[in-house]
């Protein structure tokens, strides 16, 4: 049962003392006050980790898309760090297209997935369908087609 005169007590300096008695059956325990408790317990406790995400851009480097084009880009992250992927691609004139996942991007005419092997080093597989909108001379040539940002942990 909870000791009334602890929540009794008035505003000011106490006169009295509560301790607390830590420690192990059969062992000697310690007293300590409340602010002890808080000076020496509570600042021991180490605060819950939280994973830093880092963030890195990866070009996708020379890509003719025109034919049914395919390519794969290593992201440079083990593929179980992964926790964000997002694609730009980069027409010759330099308009930008943005691809979502899932898998398949209709009105891009694209698919991508990123694959599970190599795990520590994920790579990115892209391939464009024939007769659709990045089968055009807009994207073609060996230029850089754009960029994969990547979230991950470390």
């Amino acid at each position: 049962m909870a000791d009334k005169k602890l929540f009794e007590l008035e505003k000011g300096t106490p006169t009295n003392t509560h301790l607390l008695a830590f420690g192990k059956m059969g062992e000697v325990y310690k007293n300590i006050t409340i602010g002890d408790f808080k000076e020496e317990v509570i600042k021991d406790i180490p605060p819950e980790p939280t994973p830093d995400f880092f963030t890195k851009i990866v070009e996708i480097g020379t890509f003719d898309m025109r034919n049914g084009a395919t390519k794969d880009v290593f992201l440079g992250v083990p593929l179980n760090k992964l926790r964000g992927v997002s694609v730009l691609i980069v027409a010759n004139n330099l308009s930008a297209y943005p691809l979502y996942y899932p898998h398949t991007n209709w009105e891009l005419s694209a698919t991508w997935e990123v694959l599970s092997s190599p795990t520590n080093n994920a790579k990115l597989h892209f391939s464009t369908n024939n007769n659709r909108f990045f089968d055009d001379s807009d994207f073609s040539g060996n230029v850089n087609r754009g960029y994969i940002t990547v979230t991950y942990v470390k």
